[in-house]
């Protein structure tokens, strides 16, 4: 299963004291009957702090901790989603997804740990930040994904749009969405969306490490990049906004349904539907793998091969694999997006004539059975000009889909959630 990937920006040498907040045994919150306490709250903040470079005084934590503690809620809120629809998450996937913070900083995962640990930062909270990302990314997997279809005619329509568009501006753009859960705490999440702009017009470099640490949408773990879109494509509050902000610059905050939206445009350019559009003699090729894994002990063995073997027998199609994997709990799910010669030669050779949705034969490699399945195949000296912008648009619509739908859901799981603020 592919997550989207789990980025922190280590900031490091902060010197500030830890103000830390008071009557730390008692309950700050109550979510469903689960608690979060004075202390969750408050080494969350050391976190959100520390890793978003913004200032570690007393006054700032104090502004930043409605939202910090809507962000726990929120959490706990998807966790226990993932719970109640009985997913799992090891805690190997947790020091996994460990082991790729610390290679976004470019350091080995005990490294990272000990910095972390020289900042005063309990690792047991960004244990918590990560487990709620990978169970909400398998929830949004098995109950979202399979959801978002698109056909021919999708594409299709967006094409004949963005041609109807052609010359015009488009936007690259990211966000920081703060929600408020009841109209009680409005004030809190404004206050809360005017302090963190104002620390963000001082550095904008901080941008996608806050929307890390504080936007509530899928996109906050790709630093809150939602990708290229136009005008026409955005709520009139934002569009007003957008056309009058500066490349690089920070929004105010700007009040959308259900909270507050930051934007920053991270580039601008004219819509040319030619652009890029030569033939690519490298093919680039789009693979969904299903890997079981094999033990020692021969039958179990056997019965692994078999249940692959039937696995790559009965799944229909590049929705259906994430379905099927998402169901089962003795399947882990990756995607490979690369030019051919990148790939692994194996699965690349397994996939060469194969049709898009169709799963190859099962490959061993070392302790794991692989089945690989081709979704995508661009490039080539013969490959059709406008298929690299086709998946591009496929990609995007099918993102944007299921950020709608994703947020949808957890607004309704909040909604009726039992929640009690102590703070």
């Amino acid at each position: 299963m592919r997550i989207l990937p789990l980025l922190l920006a280590l900031i490091i040498g902060l010197s500030a004291p830890t103000a830390h907040a008071q009557r730390s045994d008692s309950i700050a919150a109550v979510v469903n009957g689960d608690i979060i306490t004075y202390t969750d709250l408050s080494d969350r903040l050391d976190l959100v702090i520390k890793s978003a470079g913004m200032p570690n005084s007393r006054e700032f934590r104090g502004k930043l901790l409605p939202q910090v503690l809507t962000g726990l809620i929120t959490e706990k809120v998807q966790i226990q989603e993932a719970k109640r629809l009985n997913i799992d998450t090891s805690k190997e996937e947790i020091e996994d997804g460990f082991a790729k913070i610390a290679e976004s900083n470019k350091l080995p995962a005990d490294k990272f740990k000990s910095i972390l640990q020289r900042q005063k930062i309990k690792f047991d909270t960004l244990e918590q930040q990560i487990l709620a990302q990978l169970a909400w990314g398998k929830v949004v997997q098995s109950q979202i994904r399979p959801r978002v279809v698109l056909g021919d005619s999708d594409i299709e329509s967006e094409m004949e749009r963005l041609e109807s568009k052609q010359g015009q501006t488009e936007y690259s753009m990211a966000e920081i969405f703060l929600p408020f859960d009841t109209e009680g705490n409005k004030t809190d999440t404004q206050k809360a969306a005017r302090d963190l702009v104002k620390q963000l017009s001082k550095d904008a470099q901080k941008f996608p490490a806050a929307a890390r640490q504080f936007s509530q949408n899928a996109s906050a773990a790709n630093g809150g990049i939602i990708g290229w879109i136009t005008i026409d494509q955005m709520e009139p509050q934002i569009a007003a906004t957008v056309e009058n902000l500066e490349t690089r610059k920070v929004s105010d905050p700007i009040a959308v349904e259900d909270g507050y939206m930051i934007l920053f445009i991270r580039d601008k350019r004219i819509i040319d539907l030619n652009r890029g559009q030569a033939a690519d003699t490298e093919i680039k090729l789009r693979i969904k793998t299903a890997t079981f894994k094999l033990s020692n002990d021969e039958s179990e063995r056997a019965a692994s091969k078999q249940a692959a073997t039937n696995f790559a027998r009965d799944v229909k199609g590049c929705l259906d694999i994430v379905k099927q994997a998402a169901s089962n709990k003795t399947i882990k799910l990756d995607d490979m997006d690369d030019v051919a010669t990148n790939l692994p030669s194996n699965i690349v050779a397994a996939v060469d004539g194969a049709s898009i949705g169709e799963a190859s034969d099962p490959i061993i490699a070392g302790d794991t059975i692989i089945v690989p399945m081709l979704c995508g195949r661009s490039g080539g000296a013969n490959a059709n000009a406008s298929t690299a912008l086709e998946m591009e648009v496929e990609q995007r619509m099918g993102l944007q889909r299921m950020e709608i739908l994703q947020k949808r859901y957890l607004r309704d799981l909040i909604s009726d959630a039992y929640i009690e603020r102590r703070v």
